[in-house]
């Protein structure tokens, strides 16, 4: 005879097996057992709402560390990576090229006279400005390079496996030709251009703090030498 510890057993070990909490034991008795079975799967539906709830929490708790790690990684108006994932990334560059003697160059691109666009235009069309060049220098970088905005209009190219300062000029001057074209912003046609300083590892540094500093100076040195300039 079928017993209700047969009923609950049985329905236990098909859901442990099938790891299916939308299974159910037959209610095909009106009597003690098939009263046990209907609870059995009131409990069931119970358990599959909860599991149902804990996988939409689990679901939003990794969206929402996806997108804290996106703000914490990403600037929000170019959508290129931000100052904290370029120290991250530059510091490993430079570990690779010392380690591995895979030469890296570091660019250090600082847009000429943003300054007067942001007050004569507007921030909206300074953030507007940042993100088509964003976008310009984005084309021509190379499979593996790192494209960053670090800060204000300010970006920085990491580029691995470059070994000397023509290989590093060559990008540079593609740089400078990708920017200096006229943008159309509202209506306005705005022209940019870009000062680049150069840093080769381990020819002008071997640390990355170093690295970012020689690549800074050359950046104001080419200003100097009247904007423009890599």
């Amino acid at each position: 005879a079928i017993t209700a510890k047969c009923v609950l057993a049985e329905g236990t070990r098909a859901i442990t097996e099938a790891r299916d909490y939308g299974l159910r034991a037959p209610e095909t008795t009106s009597d003690e057992i098939g009263a046990l079975a209907h609870s059995f799967n009131e409990m069931l539906v119970q358990i599959e709402a909860r599991e149902r709830e804990l996988a939409h929490e689990l679901n939003e708790r990794m969206r929402a560390e996806e997108r804290l790690d996106r703000l914490a990684h990403f600037d929000t108006v170019t959508s290129l990576p931000n100052r904290y994932y370029f120290n991250e990334r530059l510091v490993d560059a430079v570990h690779r090229a010392n380690r591995f003697s895979e030469p890296m160059a570091l660019l250090f691109l600082d847009l000429d006279n943003f300054k007067i666009v942001n007050d004569t235009l507007g921030h909206h069309v300074g953030d507007e400005l940042l993100r088509l060049v964003a976008m310009r220098l984005s084309g021509i970088v190379r499979s593996g390079d790192s494209l960053c905005r670090i800060g204000g209009d300010e970006f920085a190219l990491i580029l691995p496996n470059v070994a000397d300062h023509a290989q590093a000029e060559i990008i540079a001057a593609k740089c400078i030709k990708a920017v200096s074209g006229p943008i159309d912003i509202e209506g306005s046609e705005i022209y940019v251009t870009v000062s680049i300083g150069i840093g080769l590892c381990p020819q002008d540094a071997s640390v990355a703090s170093d690295l970012l500093k020689h690549a800074d100076t050359a950046m104001y040195h080419a200003k100097e030498l009247g904007r423009d300039n890599g």
